[in-house]
C-alpha cells in the first residue's frame, strides 16, 4: 500500500485519522503502532518479522546501555549498530557482494530508511543526546510510524520525543497537514507519474538524438524530485495531522549554486544523517585537506550505495563526492563569486548524474552520454514530448522558488476559493489514479 493509492486515500488514512483523533492520549501510540504494522503488512508481510526483531533488539540494547559507561556502553552500542548494518548488508547488498549465489532474500520495503533511523537512535542514546525510551510500545510506534516508514524523511527520536508522549490534535494542525498532504499527492500523481511516462517513453526509442537524450535525463531528474518531494510532503502532512512535526526534506534544490548547496537542499534528512553519523565521526574537515577529501569520498560512497545496491550507485556517489571535495578544497570560493555560472554548472552536473541512476552498465551509461551530442532527430521523440508537454512545463516552473511562493500564499488561506482549489486538486489526483497505468513506487530499492 502506497500513499498514492485509492485504498490508502479513501479507507486507510481516513480511518486512522478519525480513530486516532477520537482516542485518549494514552491509547494513541498503541493504535498508531497497530495501524503501522497493518500498513507495512499489506505491502510486505513476509519481512514484517525482521522489522519487529530489529525493533525489539534496538530497544533492548538502549535500555541495557543506558546505565553503563565506558567500554561496556560502547560495546553494547557497537553490537546494536553491527546487527542493524549486518541486516542491511544481507537483505540489500548480498547480491552485489556475492553474485554467484543461487538465491537471495527479498528486499524489505524501506529497509534503508528504517535501518538509518534505528542506527541514529542507538548512537544518540550512546552519546547521551536522548534518554532510552522506557516503553517498548512507544519506541515501536516511533520507529515503525507509517507516514515515514518506507520513504522517509529520516526522523530522529529527539525530533518527535515530546510529541510521542504528549501531542494535541488541533483544527489548525489538521488543516495545515491536509493541505501539505494534498500538495505532495499532486506532486506525485500529477507531475512525477507523468514525467515518468515521458522518461520511459523516450528511453524505449530505438534511436535518440541529442534533444531526446537530454530530455531523458531532465525528465528523470524532475520525476525523482517530484516523486520524492511529494512523498516527503505527504509524510510531513500526515505527521502534522497526527500531532507530529517531521523535519523538512527538500528546499528548492534546483536553485542551488553548487553541488554542496544542492545536497543541503535535496533529501536534507539523509545529508544531516551522513554528516552526524559518518562524516564528523571520521574527522570531518578537522584533520587536513587530504583527510577531508578522503572523508568526503567515503561519506558519498555510502550515500551512493544507500540509494541502490549496484556499482552504478557507487559511481553515482563518488561522482558527487569528487565534486564536493573539489568545491570544498579548490574552487568553492570562485563559485560563490560567479553565481550564474555556478548555477548552470550545478544543474548540468546534476542532470548528467542521472545517467548512472537510470542504467547499471557502463555501456548503457556511456551510450546515453554519447547521444547527448548526436545531432539527429526523431519524430517519435517529438510526439512523446508533446503528449507530456504540460506536466513538463509545470514541473520546470514549480522548480523555481518564486513560482512556489506565488502559488502557496493564496492556497494556504482558509477562504472559500482556497478550499475549492484544494478540492479541485484532490479531484484531479483521484481521476488520474482511477485511470492510471503508471504509478510506481520509486523507492522500493531503498
Amino acid at each position: 500500500m502506497v500513499f498514492s493509492s485509492l485504498l490508502f486515500l479513501f479507507f486507510f488514512l481516513p480511518a486512522v485519522l478519525i480513530i486516532h483523533t477520537a482516542l485518549p492520549q494514552r491509547f494513541r501510540n498503541g493504535f498508531l503502532l497497530a495501524a503501522s504494522l497493518a500498513f507495512y503488512a499489506v505491502g510486505d508481510y513476509k519481512n514484517l518479522p525482521l522489522l519487529l526483531i530489529i525493533t525489539l533488539l534496538d530497544w533492548g540494547c538502549c535500555r541495557w546501555m543506558e546505565p553503563l559507561s565506558g567500554a561496556k556502553r560502547r560495546a553494547v552500542m557497537a553490537f546494536g549498530v553491527a546487527v542493524n548494518i549486518l541486516a542491511l548488508v544481507i537483505f540489500k547488498y548480498l547480491k552485489l557482494l556475492a553474485p554467484g549465489l543461487s538465491a537471495y532474500p527479498t528486499l524489505p520495503l524501506g529497509i534503508s530508511f528504517f535501518i538509518f533511523q534505528s542506527v541514529s537512535y542507538l548512537v544518540d542514546v550512546y552519546r547521551g543526546d536522548v534518554p532510552a525510551e522506557r516503553s517498548l510500545r512507544d519506541y515501536a510506534a516511533y520507529i515503525l510510524l507509517f507516514p515515514q516508514l518506507i520513504a522517509g524523511p529520516i526522523v530522529r527520536y529527539s525530533e518527535v520525543r515530546t510529541a510521542l508522549h504528549d501531542r494535541r490534535i488541533t483544527p489548525e494542525g489538521l488543516e495545515r497537514g491536509m493541505k501539505t498532504f494534498l500538495a505532495g499527492l499532486a506532486a506525485k500523481v500529477l507531475l512525477a507519474n507523468r514525467l515518468g511516462e515521458l522518461c520511459s517513453g523516450l528511453q524505449a526509442l530505438p534511436q535518440r538524438g541529442a534533444g531526446a537524450a537530454w530530455l531523458v535525463l531532465i525528465s528523470c531528474a524532475l520525476q525523482y524530485y517530484y516523486d520524492f518531494w511529494g512523498y516527503s510532503l505527504m509524510a510531513v502532512g500526515m505527521g502534522r495531522m497526527l500531532g507530529f512535526c517531521f523535519p523538512r526534506n527538500f528546499h528548492h534544490p534546483f536553485a542551488a549554486t553548487s553541488i554542496r548547496d544542492l545536497w543541503r537542499r535535496w533529501h536534507i534528512t539523509l545529508g544531516a544523517w551522513l554528516r552526524s553519523y559518518v562524516y564528523i565521526p571520521l574527522g570531518g574537515s578537522r584533520k587536513g585537506r587530504l583527510r577531508t577529501a578522503a572523508n568526503l569520498l567515503i561519506t558519498w560512497m555510502i550515500s551512493g550505495l544507500w540509494h541502490g545496491a549496484g556499482w552504478n550507485f557507487l559511481a553515482w556517489g563518488l561522482f558527487f563526492g569528487v565534486f564536493i571535495a573539489l568545491e570544498t578544497l579548490v574552487y568553492g570560493a570562485w563559485l560563490e563569486r560567479h553565481r550564474l555560472l555556478a548555477h548552470i554548472y550545478t544543474l548540468a552536473l546534476f542532470v548528467l548524474s542521472w545517467s548512472m541512476f537510470l542504467y547499471d552498465s557502463p555501456a548503457e551509461i556511456l551510450g546515453l552520454l554519447g547521444q547527448l551530442f548526436a545531432f539527429h532527430g526523431s519524430g517519435n521523440a517529438a510526439f512523446i514530448t508533446f503528449n507530456h508537454l504540460l506536466p513538463l512545463l509545470a514541473a520546470c516552473a514549480l522548480a523555481i522558488p518564486k513560482t512556489v511562493e506565488v502559488i502557496k500564499k493564496p492556497l494556504m488561506g482558509g477562504n472559500v476559493p482556497a478550499i475549492c482549489a484544494w478540492a479541485a486538486v484532490f479531484a484531479l489526483c483521484v481521476l488520474s489514479l482511477i485511470g492510471a497505468q503508471y504509478n510506481p513506487f520509486l523507492y522500493f530499492r531503498f
